[in-house]
């Protein structure tokens, strides 16, 4: 009997702690399926750029105009910019970008889910 209710308990707290992860973490992609964002692997009309160290401000404002892309969000911590850019031209965009002397990398807003 003891061995039972401590193995009732032990499937209680494991069920208890599930439940707490994927609340405080959110679903996992898998369930977008059936939704547009189920068959993509990144946000459509967004790229993420890192310009080389030293670039001002406004080069890089220069260069954001020249191909219409509009800065969403800024991680300073890695020095990367979020952009967003017209949906049907990421790929075109990001190989605009990447030709750029100034620019040290770029490329589509990947969807990423934790690997836990």
């Amino acid at each position: 009997m003891h061995k039972l209710r401590r193995e009732a308990s032990l499937v209680f707290l494991l069920t208890i702690s599930m439940f707490l992860t994927i609340a405080s973490h959110g679903l996992p992609l898998s369930a977008l399926a059936g939704s547009p964002l189920a068959n993509i692997s990144y946000l459509p009309g967004r790229i993420v750029v890192k310009f080389k160290e030293g670039v001002s401000p406004d080069s890089k404002a220069e260069v954001h105009a020249r191909y219409g892309a509009v800065v969403e969000e800024e991680i300073p911590e890695i020095g990367v910019q979020i952009l967003s850019v017209s949906s049907g031209e990421v790929e075109a965009t990001i190989a605009a970008y990447q030709a750029e002397p100034s620019v040290e990398y770029a490329e589509p807003d990947y969807i990423t889910e934790p690997a836990y």
